[in-house]
């Protein structure tokens, strides 16, 4: 019995199921690394339809928040607590609350994606 025959078992499609998983498992982690880097230099990527959670704390925090000017980019529609408002592009506005999350407040272009900073206003 071969050494690979030994690890994957007698089955030739097990490797196969194996390599699936692997390559799945992979591209999940890249899609959660470029989030996790987008928000260790307090910035955002939201595309249509999508919603960016950036603050959730038990009580209130302020947060500047900034809409990146670009072509075809649209302004960001800000929820926060019991309140919504929206941000222009190429502005900044500070929002207090326990949870804000970003969406975009209008159409994006295909294959588009808004890009903004934030930050937490310390006191």
């Amino acid at each position: 019995m071969s050494a690979l025959n030994r690890l994957v078992g007698p089955r030739p499609f097990t490797l196969l199921i194996i390599g699936a998983a692997f390559a799945y498992a992979a591209s999940a982690l890249a899609f959660d690394l470029d989030d996790e880097l987008l928000m260790l230099h307090n910035e955002f990527e939201i595309g249509n339809g999508e919603t960016k959670l950036i603050a959730d704390h038990k009580t209130p925090e302020t947060y500047r928040i900034c809409v990146s000017k670009g072509p075809d980019t649209v302004p960001v529609k800000a929820r926060y607590d019991s309140q919504e408002g929206v941000i222009k592009v190429g502005s900044c506005d500070n929002l207090t609350a326990k949870r804000i999350a970003l969406t975009p407040a209008g159409r994006l272009g295909e294959d588009m994606v808004l890009i903004g900073k934030y930050e937490r206003v310390q006191k």
